[in-house]
């Protein structure tokens, strides 16, 4: 009886696991006459998981023997078993060990405050905003006897006599422009984001944030909250806000603001987020549609944002805005090896 239960087993291991083979050969129902295999027990995942050497089952009492039969563990004559799990094993065992002993050669290294400085600085000599995005409308006065707007020579006059906190927007605006020393320049930014708004009267003049946080970076100080109330994650790049009345609410994401936040990251030592905002925030590639292009007199082909190819669909000019999203990839890039580099240094030393 106990001979047909055991081969009822081994009929049910093969049935559910295709490696097992019908081990009725070899062995009785107390497991005494064994040629050699391991041992092996039906579970839920299939017919091996636990095994136990034929050497071992004879040393064990008939007791052991019968209850290790009865709990479902039968023979399979399968000799290299054993010997493949501790090949396996030893593989295991040595990428491991390859990991912790060589850590150098398998992950990055630490990003330099050189490599960010020299990349903040790059961006800021590239990096220009859209000042007329930005420009205030002039009140007339009333200059030798005549109403008309003051000249830009006539306000930097006046901002030399009264200073940096008692001007108008329109003056704010003109002066940011003028002027070049990076001390004066901070002080006459930092009054005029406190002194002038946006359009929508809730954030401060976006042109000053922007000098001032130039003048940040130029000088090696961050400050990634001041440029984060231009920047929307639920508008498109570049994007004017307008209310229902027609009225402009102020710009949100411009590239250039865009750009400067993700120095700030940078310089903080926050590559993913720079790299996020980047992603989501600069402009996405130009399209070139089949249905854009337009024939030259000269042969070329010229397509919707501006640039040229020749008959062989190479490029003979590109155009400002391909040209902008170039750089736009190559920082993303840049910044994304800095965040991996950094991520895989992390890594290696969590694991020393």
């Amino acid at each position: 009886m106990e001979g047909m239960k055991a081969y009822q087993h081994a009929l049910d291991c093969s049935a559910l696991q295709g490696s097992c083979r019908e081990a009725t050969e070899g062995f009785d129902a107390y497991g005494t006459n064994v040629r050699g295999g391991v041992m092996c027990r039906k579970g839920n995942s299939g017919c091996f998981r636990g095994c136990e050497t034929p050497q071992a089952l004879r040393a064990s009492s008939p007791a052991r023997r019968s209850s290790l039969l009865a709990s479902g563990f039968r023979f399979q004559l399968q000799p290299g078993v054993c010997s493949n799990l501790a090949s396996g094993f030893c593989f295991f065992l040595g990428v491991v060990l390859f990991w912790l002993l060589f850590p150098a050669r398998t992950m990055g290294q630490s990003v330099s405050p050189e490599q960010v400085d020299s990349l903040v600085k790059k961006v800021l000599a590239e990096t220009r905003i859209d000042r007329e995005r930005y420009k205030r409308v002039a009140r007339i006065h009333r200059i030798d006897g005549v109403y008309r707007i003051p000249t830009p020579e006539e306000v930097w006059e006046h901002y030399q006599t009264v200073g940096p906190d008692s001007l108008l927007p329109y003056e704010y605006y003109v002066l940011l422009e003028m002027e070049e020393s990076p001390a004066k320049k901070e002080a006459l930014a930092k009054a005029a984001w406190e002194n002038v708004t946006e359009p929508d009267g809730e954030r401060p003049y976006a042109l000053a944030a922007y000098e001032l946080a130039r003048c940040y970076l130029e000088r090696g100080m961050v400050d990634t909250v001041l440029l984060k109330p231009y920047l929307n994650w639920y508008f498109i790049p570049n994007k004017e806000k307008i209310d229902f009345n027609g009225q402009s609410q102020g710009w949100f994401n411009d590239t250039a603001i865009v750009k400067l936040q993700m120095m700030m990251y940078c310089k903080a030592g926050n590559y993913q987020m720079a790299d996020s905002v980047g992603s989501n925030l600069l402009p996405d590639i130009p399209h070139h549609g089949g249905d854009t292009f337009r024939g030259l007199e000269n042969g070329n082909y010229r397509m919707r944002c501006g640039c040229e190819v020749n008959k062989e669909w190479k490029w003979v000019k590109r155009s400002e805005s391909c040209m902008s999203w170039d750089e736009d990839r190559e920082l993303l890039y840049t910044i994304r090896r800095f965040y991996k580099s950094e991520e895989e240094c992390v890594d290696r030393r969590r694991y020393m």
